[in-house]
């Protein structure tokens, strides 16, 4: 009888934890700065009056018969960044046909097909391309010349989170984008003008840059070239769209939580988050207006985006350079020194690998992508052995959720957006993101014993609406440093020049479903939490065989309704990219793009997707 009793009691309370839960969630939310309908009308005025612009390359008033000129501009499509360069410099190809061909591809495909591109600088990089063939840098001004620039007329993206000249810097809300056009570039939009690059369009991002899927209501939605039904990632998932579907050869992005390598991972890309410290953040858009909110424990990270290896290392070589150096004295001047990740001609790496991090296991692309990866740089004479991270993926979910509430962050960046309507990706989020601290054990409670949901359980227990104590602050730092000495001492001991391991545990995502499964994106923070370099490169596609995610084969903390979403969102995923992620200790940016190129290497991945028409 006793036992009954017990048992009604707990039944009972459980049932009104669910009750008090369910009523807290119904309410509504009333506290708006502004009217929906005056955002809403801001954010029809951006779109009005960048459609009402007209681009002079795009009117057909050349000689050249279309069908020509479209073939033209597809065989310049189909060349790397490295080798457009050299194309300019050899003289074959003028900087205004390349530049004009990229221009073309970025509307026709880039901004119409997948809606990548949110502003358009055509016409300005069509007369920057002309003053670079004047002066002897491009083919149509006679070859190159000694004091070209390493980024002489390339075609540039530049993430819409980072200043441009003449450019709106919205990070995906409406009251960034009200306030105009910036007036001046971010220091590294100067960096890679100074060495000849030439931005000339702008990609998309989430609204707030908080969901890997990029999709806000002043310029829409990005879709996956591979797959318009599912999303190229974020935040930089418009810079991953254009690069994949060949409508720029380079893009800048930014990664706080895997924002670059995301996207490269969704889209058969290659990108590169540096170490944070290595580069510089001035012209970085901060979130909040009082430029007081974001990541004080994990570091944003400014890093390139492009179809090979060799030409991150092309913009890197760049951006390591005195430009920033004496603008920005914060940073170490190390200039791009690729002999630092040889140690001689030929030297084998040692490289571990693991395939997962015991909070989200991979689907099976993924895992064989790792696998193959491995294999080949084992046949390519590297030293390839298995690694286990000294940290379970559950300890790096509690860091980075932990350091997202610490200060107040989740909520602050819903008040950032000043009562403009919120997307429905963000219906959980700013639920979570309000939710009072003293119910947090409580619906911690009914996901674990209710639900029978322990990853979401633990995400709940441990976030914060309005920041935590300076003593519970100065826990996470020490957890977060203790996390950073832990993977030193075990990378060290192990002896390896590099890790290779899943970039998120699925391929990309239908539209919509990110903002249910971000748990499957705890290899991402990794990089993040521990301030070290890494990247991207993909390696193979889906097959028709791995469309699935069996659930019955998990460990039984991870059989929830993430893992049956995560089932779902496999259904049709045969053909897309799925990459690994390369990994050195901080200040390695060259080891690392060496690891990534020995992979590139090995793996030899040359698809590309239909809608570039290549």
């Amino acid at each position: 009888m006793e036992a009954n009793g017990d048992a009604q009691g707990v039944a009972i309370a459980g049932a009104a934890v669910v009750l008090v839960l369910v009523l807290y969630f119904a309410r509504g939310d009333n506290k708006e700065k502004r009217s929906q309908k005056h955002w809403d009308a801001v954010c029809r005025g951006v779109l009005q009056e960048r459609d009402n612009v007209m681009h002079r390359v795009l009117q057909d008033g050349s000689d050249t018969p279309q069908e020509e000129r479209h073939s033209e501009d597809t065989r310049i499509a189909r060349l790397r960044g490295t080798e457009l360069m050299a194309a300019m410099r050899n003289g074959t190809l003028s900087c205004e046909r390349a530049v004009a061909a990229f221009c073309r591809r970025a509307r026709a495909v880039g901004k119409v097909k997948t809606n990548g591109v949110t502003e358009e600088f055509y016409d300005e990089a069509v007369q920057a391309a002309r003053k670079v063939d004047a002066s002897g840098g491009g083919g149509g001004g006679g070859g190159p010349t000694a004091t070209a620039g390493l980024l002489q007329g390339m075609p540039m993206s530049i993430k819409d989170a980072m200043h441009m000249k003449g450019a709106l810097t919205t990070c995906g809300m409406a009251c960034k984008a009200a306030k105009g056009p910036s007036k001046e570039d971010g220091l590294l939009v100067k960096v890679l003008r100074a060495h000849g690059a030439i931005p000339f369009v702008r990609g998309n991002v989430p609204q707030c840059m908080m969901l890997p899927e990029s999709d806000n209501a002043i310029f829409g939605r990005s879709d996956n070239p591979w797959n318009l039904g599912r999303t190229p990632g974020g935040s930089s998932g418009g810079e991953g769209s254009l690069v994949a579907s060949r409508s720029t050869p380079l893009a800048l992005g930014s990664d706080v939580g895997g924002s670059i390598r995301i996207p490269c991972h969704f889209t058969g890309t290659c990108g590169l988050k540096p170490t944070p410290d290595r580069m510089s953040k001035k012209g970085m858009e901060s979130l909040s207006e009082d430029n007081k909110g974001g990541q004080r424990i994990i570091h944003p990270t400014p890093g390139p985006i492009a179809n090979c290896v060799d030409d991150l290392e092309l913009a890197m070589t760049a951006l390591c350079s005195v430009e920033m150096w004496d603008a920005d004295k914060r940073i170490p001047r190390l200039p791009w020194d690729r002999t630092v990740a040889i140690d001689g001609p030929g030297r084998p790496l040692k490289v571990g690998f693991f395939t997962t991090d015991h909070w989200f296991e991979p689907c099976a692309a993924i895992s064989r992508a790792v696998h193959e990866a491995a294999e080949g740089l084992r046949a390519a004479g590297h030293e390839v052995v298995p690694f286990e991270p000294p940290v379970s993926g559950w300890q790096i979910a509690k860091l980075y959720y932990g350091q997202m509430g610490a200060e107040g962050n989740m909520k602050r960046f819903v008040d950032s957006i000043q009562g403009e309507r919120m997307l429905p990706s963000y219906a959980a989020l700013r639920q979570l993101a309000g939710f009072p601290n003293c119910l947090r054990p409580a619906l911690s409670w009914v996901l674990r014993n209710v639900l029978g949901d322990e990853r979401r359980a633990s995400i709940v227990g441990i976030t914060r609406n309005k920041g935590l104590s300076v003593r519970q602050y100065y826990e996470l730092v020490a957890d977060t440093y203790d996390l950073r000495s832990k993977w030193e001492d075990a990378v060290t001991d192990a002896g390896l020049d590099a890790v290779i391991f899943p970039p998120v545990a699925l391929p990309a995502l239908p539209h919509g479903a990110a903002k249910d499964l971000t748990l499957a994106f705890t290899y991402m923070f990794v990089a993040n939490l521990l301030h070290w370099p890494a990247g991207v490169v993909p390696v193979t596609l889906v097959r028709p065989d791995e469309q699935d995610y069996d659930v019955k084969r998990l460990p039984v903390n991870q059989r929830d309704g993430t893992a049956r979403l995560a089932r779902e969102t496999m259904r049709g995923s045969a053909g897309l990219p799925v990459g690994v992620q390369v990994m050195t200790m901080p200040f390695q940016e060259e080891l690392a793009l060496h690891a990534m190129r020995e992979v590139e290497k090995a793996v030899n991945f040359v698809a590309v997707p239909a809608v570039s028409g290549l």
